[in-house]
């Protein structure tokens, strides 16, 4: 029931020092809303980069080098942020798999591949990538849901939009603006640089 989508994130390896138990490799999460679709799906994704490239900026000013930065936290804090933003929002997004695994690497590699996990994923009206990059840069992709188009493709954010608007509506200015903001940050490609996670040697 609901309008359900999920956030697939690709975080990168995460360093302090050598023999640190803090180290962590390359890491996934998979994240859900029952809620989001059309519209707000778009809007939920410009908040959630915009949350964390602020947090991220303002942590790197902070820091001074000092200490790595740990985007894995700073994502957690983005998705708060964003689900909170606004008191009337329903959008609750909340990690999709067990919440007390640190992170989703061996469920999703488990599965086997992406069209395996789209499957697997309770999901009607879309998929979003995000990916992080050792420098805190984040991108995006979307893919629409199995309730909105024959097959699951890559869709830009105003393919994604055309699904659930009428053409009048596309030039409505808050959408306008929406995908103007949404062109700050880099649109990437999941078949080819986000290849699906394999085991580390």
């Amino acid at each position: 029931m609901g309008q359900r989508s999920q956030i697939i994130v690709s975080l990168p390896k995460y360093f302090i020092n050598e023999n640190n138990h803090n180290n962590r490799g390359k890491e996934w999460l998979v994240f859900h809303n029952q809620w989001l679709y059309g519209y707000g799906f778009i809007k939920h994704l410009v908040e959630i980069l915009e949350i964390f490239s602020l947090i991220r900026d303002n942590t790197k000013e902070s820091s001074l080098g000092r200490f790595t930065l740990d985007y894995k936290g700073m994502l957690d804090k983005a998705i708060l942020c964003a689900n909170y933003k606004d008191p009337t929002n329903i959008r609750r997004t909340e990690k999709y798999f067990d919440a007390k695994e640190e992170n989703d690497n061996k469920k999703i590699i488990s599965i086997g591949s992406w069209a395996k996990l789209f499957k697997e994923l309770d999901n009607n009206n879309g998929f979003i990538f995000l990916r992080i990059d050792s420098h805190g840069k984040i991108g995006f992709d979307i893919l629409n849901g199995t309730e909105d188009a024959d097959e699951i493709a890559r869709k830009s954010p105003e393919k994604y939009l055309r699904l659930f608007l009428k053409k009048e509506e596309m030039s409505d200015k808050e959408v306008v603006s929406l995908l103007d903001r949404l062109k700050e940050f880099p649109n990437i490609n999941y078949k080819t640089k986000i290849k699906f996670p394999k085991v580390e040697q």
